[in-house]
C-alpha cells in the first residue's frame, strides 16, 4: 500500500506513542478480557495487526502463545524489536493491515487502539477487515477496537491527554488532542521540547474514518465473519452508542 499522510505522521512517533501510554495500567485491566476470549476458543496463536509499539502482542506471548505482530510503521516495528526482541514464537513484520499475511492461518487476529480508524478510506478499512478474516482459520475468532466517536463531544478542541518525560534525552512535553479536520474526527500530538531557549515544537496530526457498528459489522460479514458480541469497555459492559467510550467487536470466521 502507498505511504498515506497517517502512516508518516505515525512512523515519526515511535518513541512518543509510549510515554502517552500507562501501559502496566492498560494491560492490567485489558488482560482479562482476552484471557477469557482466548480460554473460550482454544487460541495458542495471534496476529496483531497495526500492532504500535507491541506491548499486546508482548503479552500474549508471554501467555505461551505463539504471535505474529505487524505494522505499517518501520519505527514502530524497530521499536518493538528494541523493547521486547524477539523471542522464539514472537515474530514482528512491517506491513500494512490491508495486505494480507503469507503465514499459515491463525486462532485469533487483534486489531486495537484505534488503528482501523486509521485507515486512508473506508474502502481501506474494509480491505483490512478481510485481510483480517483471510488469515484466521475457520472458526477462528477476531478483535477490533475502535473509539465511539458518537460518545466524543468536541468543542473546538478536546485536550485528551498531557504527558511529561524524556524523548532521546530531551525534556519533553506531550500533548494530545482530538477535533473536526475538514469534517471527520482527527487527533494531533504536540511535541514540545522544554530544553530549548524558546520552547520548540512540531504536530503530528492523523484523521480518522468515521466507522460505526453498522459500518463494521457489514464489513465483518461481508468478508466472510460473524459477530459474536459488540461492548463497550473491557469490562465486558454491552455497548451503548450514545456513552461507552470504545467499540469492540468480537467476530468468528464463517
Amino acid at each position: 500500500m502507498p505511504e498515506t499522510e497517517n502512516d508518516k505522521a505515525f512512523d515519526a512517533l515511535a518513541e512518543q506513542y509510549d510515554l502517552m501510554v500507562d501501559w502496566p495500567r492498560r494491560l492490567k485491566r485489558e488482560a482479562p478480557f482476552f484471557r477469557s476470549l482466548f480460554d473460550e476458543f482454544a487460541v495458542r496463536s495471534v496476529a496483531d495487526v497495526a500492532c504500535g509499539t507491541g506491548h499486546h502482542a508482548a503479552m500474549f506471548h508471554s501467555w505461551g502463545l505463539k504471535v505474529e505482530a505487524s505494522d505499517v510503521s518501520a519505527a514502530m516495528i524497530d521499536r518493538c524489536q528494541t523493547l521486547h526482541g524477539e523471542p522464539n514464537g514472537l515474530t514482528w513484520c512491517c506491513r500494512s493491515f490491508t495486505e494480507p499475511s503469507n503465514g499459515t492461518l491463525v486462532d485469533a487476529v487483534v486489531c486495537l487502539g484505534n488503528s482501523l480508524a486509521l485507515a486512508e478510506s473506508k474502502q481501506a478499512a474494509k480491505r483490512a477487515i478481510g485481510a483480517m478474516v483471510g488469515i484466521v482459520r475457520p472458526e477462528g475468532i477476531g478483535v477490533i477496537q475502535v473509539l465511539n466517536r458518537n460518545a466524543i463531544v468536541l468543542n473546538g478542541v478536546a485536550v485528551k491527554r498531557v504527558r511529561r518525560g524524556r524523548i532521546a534525552g530531551r525534556d519533553t512535553l506531550l500533548i494530545k488532542t482530538m477535533h473536526e479536520l475538514n469534517g471527520r474526527l482527527a487527533t494531533t500530538v504536540l511535541d514540545v521540547d522544554l530544553d530549548s531557549d524558546p520552547a520548540m515544537y512540531h504536530a503530528k496530526t492523523a484523521s480518522m474514518q468515521d466507522l460505526g457498528r453498522r459500518d463494521l459489522e457489514a464489513m465483518i460479514s461481508d468478508a466472510g465473519g460473524s459477530v459474536l458480541s459488540v461492548c463497550g469497555a473491557y469490562s465486558g459492559d454491552a455497548f451503548d452508542e450514545s456513552a461507552s467510550g470504545d467499540m469492540i467487536l468480537v467476530w468468528q470466521r464463517n
